[in-house]
């Protein structure tokens, strides 16, 4: 029992670069209803180019974003201090590029769900005070979502999401708008030589 999740809807979405081509559209229908978004990248293979252009698109309806690097486990092994430098290197390439979609510093949790399902299963669920859990950082990530996903500031997303998507929306349209009025006056110019 996870009080956490007592009100909360968690949907996994297919990821960006999955086999199938409607993957990526299924997730984009999902994103106006959602009222955060933990957007996890994996510290493998960190913010390739199809998940920047997703989370741009996310940004179009004016979302709660956090971004959850994940599989930080696997850099343990490189270098001293269980792999600290490049860790650093991964988290700081990952706020830059989301800082430069989104406008602004993203919200990052480098974490390990490996080493945090291990703490789990070796030490209990109430245990978190072993090394492996505290190198997880998963308590960092479900402390932020205790404080941030609070009965007031579900209301106040429900109640702003409908602005979001309008605006994600218009925007879109008003792109769509902007690119015929440009082939209309090209077509007019045309027309005006003959």
């Amino acid at each position: 029992d996870v009080p956490l999740l007592n009100d909360l809807t968690l949907v996994d979405t297919p990821g960006t670069n999955a086999i199938a081509d409607n993957h990526t559209t299924r997730t984009l229908k999902l994103l106006p209803t959602a009222d955060l978004i933990l957007f996890v990248t994996s510290a493998d293979r960190p913010f390739p180019k199809s998940e920047r252009k997703l989370l741009q698109s996310i940004q179009l309806y004016r979302k709660n974003i956090v971004i959850v690097i994940n599989k930080m486990d696997i850099l343990d092994a490189t270098g001293g201090n269980h792999g600290f430098e490049e860790k650093q290197k991964i988290v700081e390439f990952v706020a830059d590029n989301a800082a430069d979609l989104l406008g602004a510093r993203a919200v990052i949790y480098p974490i390990s769900s490996r080493d945090a399902l291990a703490a789990k299963l070796i030490h209990g669920k109430d245990d978190e005070t072993s090394k492996v859990w505290k190198r997880s950082n998963f308590s960092s990530l479900e402390k932020f979502l205790k404080e941030t996903l609070t009965e007031e500031a579900k209301v106040q997303a429900k109640m702003l999401n409908p602005l979001g998507v309008t605006e994600g929306v218009l925007s879109e349209c008003r792109d769509v708008l902007k690119k015929r009025k440009r082939d209309l006056e090209s077509d007019t110019a045309t027309v005006n030589l003959l």
